[in-house]
């Protein structure tokens, strides 16, 4: 959840301007090389279960603690899959047609070399002289229990 990309910064002393300014945050899992550490989880707005039961609290609290930056530990709105969390951020969105949406799915904070974006942001991929579009727009697909993965 670096504030750079995510542009959601957990103290007023991170100026996060450089990232987006997004409506809504979504945080679909943490990876098995954070040993259950979601420092920076309380900056997105909703969350799913599986993040949540991986989450080791004492390893994330001594970390919050000895930044001395608590917001970062929030829990969010936590869902029971990726769909019902994805959903539930857009359903939130409330002056946003659907049709006009700006969604950006990464990876993680580390790695957004490749990013998947909404149709409606693919016109103005295109005109980025530094963005290549790899594939044609296709829909999200989503297992049986409702995750990406």
């Amino acid at each position: 959840m670096d504030p750079y990309v995510s542009g959601r910064a957990p103290t007023p002393y991170v100026t996060a301007t450089n990232g987006a300014t997004a409506s809504r945050v979504v945080v679909l899992d943490v990876t098995d090389r954070s040993h259950g550490n979601t420092c920076g989880m309380g900056m997105a707005d909703i969350t799913t279960r599986r993040l949540f039961n991986k989450i080791d609290f004492d390893f994330t609290y001594a970390n919050i603690l000895t930044s001395t930056v608590t917001p970062s530990a929030m829990i969010p709105l936590i869902m029971e899959s990726d769909l019902l969390a994805i959903q539930a951020a857009i359903k939130t969105c409330n002056s946003v047609a659907p049709d006009r949406l700006r969604i950006v799915r990464i990876a993680n904070t580390l790695h957004i070399g490749e990013i998947y974006i909404s149709e409606s942001l693919l016109a103005e991929a295109e005109k980025q002289p530094d963005v290549k579009v790899l594939s044609k727009p296709a829909k999200l697909s989503f297992d049986s229990n409702g995750n990406l993965f």
